[in-house]
């Protein structure tokens, strides 16, 4: 599992999820959603969406 930090106006919330694609799919599901970010093995991030 992959942790991802889901960031919304207000605050944000980490969720570990099993890829990138499920973590995007979580958007249609989660509006309000602002980015999204993933947390790799080294502890740096990477924006995954918006693209």
């Amino acid at each position: 599992m992959i942790p991802y930090i889901f960031h919304r106006k207000e605050f944000f919330y980490v969720v570990e999820l099993r890829d990138d694609d499920d973590a995007i799919a979580c958007v249609e599901v989660n509006p309000g959603t602002l980015k999204i970010e993933r947390i790799n093995g080294d502890g740096t991030t990477q924006m995954i969406w918006p693209n």
